[in-house]
């Protein structure tokens, strides 16, 4: 159940911000600019875009380390503010148990 977070994308002329037009003056010939974002930002946007089973499933990974997907792509899971996923959609909690202590 990958997630794809969205490192460029195109903004085309007509949703350019003023601050946008200055900083790429070729915008009036290429009709837009393509925007880079930041990995972390897109990837906490995919997050949150995810289905809960989606998420569910990197939850499951043996091993899984909240503080290393946490380093990686700035989605905080970790005890203190993991969300929940079980409920509603009966998706499985997280299981502390199978998350192993980093190792120095």
């Amino acid at each position: 159940m990958p997630i794809y977070p969205i490192l460029t994308e195109w903004v085309e002329q007509s949703e350019m911000t003023a601050e946008e037009k200055s900083a790429h003056p070729g915008f009036g010939t290429t009709g837009g600019y393509l925007k880079k974002n930041d990995f972390k930002e897109a990837y906490i946007k995919a997050w949150n875009k995810a289905s809960d089973t989606d998420r569910a499933w990197f939850l499951k990974l043996p091993n899984f380390d909240a503080d290393i997907f946490f380093e990686i792509t700035g989605v905080d899971l970790r005890a203190s503010s993991a969300p929940s996923l079980s409920g509603k959609n009966g998706n499985p909690e997280r299981n502390p148990s199978r998350t192993l202590p980093r190792t120095q």
